[in-house]
């Protein structure tokens, strides 16, 4: 029996996040047992434990230009 995977709607908040913010992130999401954190070439992608986008980080000059899911992170 396979695995169905379902994507709900999801909204994103796009921000610009200093290296060493996003590093730090990105360095507490590895910790987080749901969390898969892959380097892409030119940025990074979070991704939950059903596949669903939590981040995805663009790199810039001095800073990332980040894209967040809303259901993940509320505060943003």
């Amino acid at each position: 029996m396979s695995k169905t995977k379902t994507r709900t709607n999801q909204k994103y908040v796009s921000r610009l996040i200093l290296k060493p913010d996003l590093q730090a992130m990105l360095r507490a999401l590895r910790k987080h047992p749901a969390m898969t954190v892959t380097k892409i070439a030119g940025g990074y992608t979070v991704t939950d434990d059903v596949d669903n986008i939590a981040l995805q980080a663009m790199i810039g000059t001095r800073a990332y230009l980040v894209r967040f899911n809303k259901g993940w992170f509320a505060n943003v």
